[in-house]
């Protein structure tokens, strides 16, 4: 009988482990749609904004940038950061049974998101000089 209660305790203990595996893997692929999907998202209204011409317009848009940069691109930071010890934090699950590694869904895994993200430093680039410029003129 106690060879049997010590199988049933590490069959417990791995169905445990893959619960808790499948529901990080979840989040992960969840977490990084929607960090993806609010980069994306930003980018198009950046493009999308027009100047009207006026310095008060100009200093009003960099008002707005200084806000984001303060406020929500340092959430993303963070939940970039997040993402990645979570994704490495499945891996070392997957790892120490021996199990196949993590591969995320075409688009979700971190070299996506750090593509995402030097786009996304691209273009806040190129907001910065628009509204300078605006500024200037």
């Amino acid at each position: 009988m106690d060879q049997a209660e010590t199988v049933s305790r590490r069959v417990e203990k791995f169905a445990e482990l893959m619960q808790s595996v499948w529901l990080s893997k979840n989040d992960y692929e969840r977490r990084v749609r929607a960090l993806l999907s609010s980069v994306l998202e930003i980018q198009a209204l950046w493009a999308a904004i027009k100047f009207t011409g006026t310095y008060v317009d100009a200093k009003e848009h960099a008002s707005n940038f200084q806000k984001y940069k303060q406020t929500t691109k340092r959430q993303w930071v963070t939940e970039k950061q997040d993402v990645s010890t979570l994704f490495g934090n499945v891996q070392t699950k997957l790892r120490t049974y021996g199990l196949r590694e993590y591969v995320p869904p075409p688009g979700l895994s971190l070299a996506d998101l750090d593509a995402a993200w030097k786009a996304l430093l691209a273009s806040e680039a190129k907001r910065s000089r628009a509204i300078n410029a605006q500024i200037r003129e």
